[in-house]
């Protein structure tokens, strides 16, 4: 899916705290797919599908902000902390 897709998904749940993190499970889970659509076997390769990730969360983070509700470009990051802590002590220092 595209940011844009990502945003009318969050629009459709309502743009709640609990719609947030149903997409950011999405991002998660779209990283799994990517990791086995590209039968990635290394820590570098699913580095690089969660910087990919990243980066359209923030494209994401972007588009759904708006003047009065502001969606911060670091959750991606900050659900992967909380969701899997010892994946994201792997990733944490090759993420910039």
């Amino acid at each position: 899916m595209k940011a844009k897709d990502y945003v009318n998904l969050f629009n459709e749940k309502g743009r709640t705290e609990v719609g947030l993190v149903e997409i950011c499970f999405l991002f998660f889970q779209e990283a799994k797919i990517l990791r086995d659509k590209r039968q990635v076997k290394t820590d570098l390769g699913f580095i690089s599908i969660v910087k990919e990730l990243d980066d359209k969360y923030r494209a994401f983070s972007r588009l759904a902000s708006t003047s009065t509700e502001y969606i911060r470009p670091e959750g991606f990051r900050l659900y992967m902390e909380v969701a899997t802590p010892e994946l994201w002590t792997l990733l944490k220092g090759n993420l910039k």
